[in-house]
């Protein structure tokens, strides 16, 4: 058995009303962050699209490496974080995506890989090219906090 003696005050009036300051929540710094996405399945690009433009992110949906060029070129612009998928179509790969897309750019875009490939070599093979990896199905927190994490260092780094 036990027991919990509360003090009770008598005038409400004497207790001070902290204010609370106004914080947006909402998109975490991630609002018009340009996001390149390279998805070959579609309902994975959609969903995982879907998520990042609730997030407050402009995303250039694309399939390929080749793809991607063309929509950075029409944009004229560059992409503030890139995520692919490791395994695109004909043996293209998201990490060798990057690659040339951050050659054709010239800058080093923070990018992000995405796989169901639950191997050592897809890890080490991400780890490799100093890029992060999530496994799918992705967690929405850790995408979140992971981008937001890039989104933040490059800010900063741009700062410099």
């Amino acid at each position: 058995m036990f027991s919990v003696t509360v003090p009770r005050t008598l005038d409400p009036v004497a207790t001070p009303v902290r204010e609370q300051a106004s914080v947006d929540y909402r998109y975490g710094g991630m609002e018009g962050a340009k996001i390149l996405l390279i998805e070959n399945d579609l309902s994975s690009a959609e969903g995982l699209a879907h998520l990042l433009e609730k997030w407050g992110c402009d995303v250039a949906v694309t399939i390929s490496k080749t793809e991607a060029l063309e929509r950075i070129h029409a944009l004229d612009g560059i992409p503030d974080a890139i995520i692919a998928d490791l395994h695109l179509d004909n043996g293209e790969t998201g990490i060798q995506a990057v690659d040339v897309i951050r050659g054709e750019i010239n800058a080093k875009v923070p990018a992000i890989i995405v796989t169901a490939d639950y191997s050592a070599k897809a890890a080490s093979d991400v780890s490799a090219f100093g890029h992060e990896l999530l496994k799918k199905p992705i967690k929405p927190a850790e995408m979140r906090s992971l981008l937001s994490f890039l989104l933040a260092a490059e800010q900063s780094n741009a700062r410099l």
